[in-house]
C-alpha cells in the first residue's frame, strides 16, 4: 500500500468522515458513537441523532479520532480518546477498567473502506493513533479487539484484531481469549 496520510477529524474534514462512513453511517448507523454512549442510551438512539452527536464532538475541537487518506481520498478511520470520555466502557460491567493510570486512552474502532481492506491499513492507523495519544498526554493505551475465528465479513473486526495490536507491542491484560483487553505503555 502507498503511504497514507493521517489527520485528526476536525470540522473541516467532516465531509470526508461522512464520505467514508457512507449514507448509512457505518455499521448499524453507528457514526462511531457506540463507544461514546452508555448501553441504554445506545439502544434508544437512532442513526440521525448519532450523526449529530458525533458532529457536536467534532465541533468541540477535541478530535475523536484520525482519518487516513490515500491520494487525497479518505480510506480509513480509527477512533481514540481519553478513556473517561467513552461512556460505553466507563459504565460497562464487562469492560470495567482494571485500574486508572494517569493518561489512560482507548482505541475503540476502525473503519476501513471496502476497497482498501487486507492491505495493512489497520496497523498503520494503530501506529498513528499511538503517536497521536502520546503527543496529547497519553501514557497508557487500552484496546478491546477481537480474536477472529475464520474470515471476517463486512464490518466484523471494527474493534480491531488482537494480532495487529500484539505486533504493535500491546499485551493481553484481561478479557477472554476471543475478546482480550489489551494495553500498551507509551514511552
Amino acid at each position: 500500500m502507498s503511504a497514507i496520510e493521517l489527520q485528526p477529524l476536525t470540522p473541516e474534514r467532516w465531509g470526508d468522515f461522512e464520505q467514508l462512513f457512507g449514507p448509512r453511517g457505518g455499521y448499524a448507523g453507528c457514526w462511531c458513537m457506540w463507544p461514546r454512549l452508555r448501553s441504554k442510551d445506545w439502544s434508544t438512539s437512532r442513526a440521525a441523532a448519532r450523526k449529530e452527536a458525533m458532529r457536536a464532538i467534532v465541533q468541540s475541537k477535541e478530535p475523536p479520532g484520525l482519518l487516513a487518506y490515500l491520494d487525497g481520498e479518505p480510506v480509513g478511520w480509527v477512533s481514540l480518546d481519553r478513556r473517561e470520555r467513552l461512556e460505553h466502557f466507563e459504565y460497562s460491567r464487562k469492560a470495567r477498567a482494571l485500574d486508572r493510570p494517569d493518561g489512560l486512552w482507548s482505541i475503540v474502532c476502525f473503519v476501513i473502506d471496502k476497497g482498501h481492506r487486507k492491505q495493512g491499513l489497520m496497523g498503520q492507523l494503530l501506529e498513528g493513533a499511538l503517536e497521536y495519544a502520546r503527543e496529547h498526554g497519553g501514557r497508557v493505551v487500552e484496546a478491546y479487539p477481537i480474536e477472529p475465528q475464520g474470515e471476517l465479513k463486512s464490518y466484523q473486526g471494527f474493534e480491531g484484531i488482537a494480532s495487529v495490536f500484539e505486533r504493535a507491542g500491546f499485551a493481553r491484560v484481561g478479557g477472554t481469549q476471543a475478546r482480550p483487553l489489551m494495553r500498551k505503555e507509551l514511552a
